[in-house]
């Protein structure tokens, strides 16, 4: 056991003499714990980047997911949740397998405001764009604003298909 101890102080000392910065093993956990998000972030990026080609409006994915971090939610025409990147589980602690099919409102609970909740679903009916702050409900019940803004999605026919909604904590 006392020549690993003498190796340790001799590693140490032939460490110290380059100029690097040592990083503690702990270090791994959160430089993989970001470069998990990131793959999948960027998975998320190329699918809608791939999905929007055939759409009439544009949107940089990239810069949606990782300069501004905001979430994407892809609802079809009757907005069921069709997708969602994988950030959401940060936000409200769903994955898309909890949320795909359901509508939108399941985020919204008795506290959420009524006129914020009848100007997003008013825009929606009228296939208008929307900005809002409104209050959601996390899985775990506990309440967020949320900064959303809101989008018609029309096909290069000009037929509605989808709407998309770009959401973080406000």
């Amino acid at each position: 056991m006392s020549e690993l101890k003498a190796y340790d102080k001799a590693a140490s000392m032939f460490y110290k003499t380059l100029s690097i910065s040592e990083a503690p093993l702990l270090s791994w956990d959160i430089y993989s714990q970001h470069f998990f998000r990131i793959s999948k972030c960027s998975n998320d990026a190329h699918y809608f980047n791939n999905l929007s080609k055939n759409w009439k409006q544009q949107w940089d994915f990239n810069e949606e997911l990782f300069q501004k971090d905001r979430v994407v939610i892809l609802t079809d025409a009757v907005l069921n949740i069709v997708y969602s990147s994988y950030n959401i589980t940060g936000l409200n602690g769903y994955t898309l397998e909890e949320i795909k099919g359901k509508s939108p409102k399941m985020f919204q609970g008795k506290d959420t405001c009524k006129k914020t909740s009848d100007y997003i679903r008013k825009a929606i009916q009228k296939e208008e764009s929307f900005q809002a702050k409104i209050l959601n409900y996390k899985k775990n019940g506990s309440t967020y604003l949320c900064d959303i803004e809101g989008h018609p999605i029309h096909n290069k026919k000009g037929e509605l298909i989808n709407f998309i909604a770009f959401e973080c904590p406000a």
